[in-house]
């Protein structure tokens, strides 16, 4: 599991940067995010 939270912490980013990134990854398919749980990376069935 991957929180937007966990994200700003580790790489340093603002609130707006961290939704940007998982905008583009759930957008290329490599995130799916269940909203109250946080987002997984998925694997290459998901992706399609």
């Amino acid at each position: 599991m991957i929180t937007g939270p966990m994200v700003q912490a580790e790489f340093g980013l603002a609130k707006a940067t961290s939704a940007k990134v998982f905008t583009e990854l759930r957008r290329r398919k490599l995130v799916r995010t269940e909203f109250g749980m946080g987002s997984f990376v998925t694997d290459q069935d998901e992706r399609g």
